[in-house]
């Protein structure tokens, strides 16, 4: 993902080597961000942070903001197109945050995957994706792999539990695509 960063940068034509990363937190899924000390060179060696992650997290919890339905809805048309959306933030002090700007990645299913999901169901075996896309993200790539477009988000599979944990495993069944969590109960697909 820090490629995707580094090649966009690249074609914009920004000066990378303007700027030295003093510090560097990878991911870390309990903040659901990465972040980094950066110093620019050009600029006095002005130091900042910047963000990147889930837009909702960097937006609620470190900017202190809602988001408005106009960047939800960015970030639903982008998700029923198959991209994912981060946030990126930056900070001058590390206690102020404001949101710079969204990004929409693009993950590209390999080319041999639909081909490959066949032949394990022509061989009888009944696959299924499990992902912590959200649902229409998670929909979209089910389809161009062949999976179809019954999924289930982590909401919807949650409900189902509280509802009637009975008809759970014959729901299961029938979907392709599952919330990541739902690993623990898949083994009595």
């Amino acid at each position: 993902m820090d490629l995707a960063f580094i090649r966009a940068a690249r074609e914009r034509k920004l000066l990378i080597s303007d700027f030295e990363v003093k510090e560097f937190k990878p991911f870390d899924p309990s903040t659901r961000r990465t972040e980094a000390l950066v110093v620019d060179r050009n600029n006095g060696g002005r130091v900042f942070r910047v963000a990147k992650g889930a837009v909702r997290t960097l937006a609620e919890e470190l900017c202190k903001v809602r988001l408005s339905e106009d960047i939800e809805n960015v970030m639903n048309s982008f998700a029923a197109s198959g991209y994912r959306t981060l946030g990126v933030a930056k900070s001058e002090d590390g206690v102020n945050w404001e949101m710079v700007g969204l990004v929409a990645l693009y993950d590209i299913p390999r080319e041999d995957t639909p081909k490959l999901i066949q032949e394990l169901r022509n061989l009888g075996v009944r696959v299924k994706m499990l992902t912590g896309d959200a649902k229409p993200i998670a929909k979209e790539i089910a389809k161009m792999v062949g999976l179809g477009e019954n999924v289930i988000s982590g909401k919807e599979l949650k409900e189902l539990l509280e509802k009637d944990p009975q008809k759970l495993p014959s729901s299961l069944k029938k979907l392709t695509c599952l919330p990541r969590f739902t690993r623990r109960i898949s083994t009595s697909l």
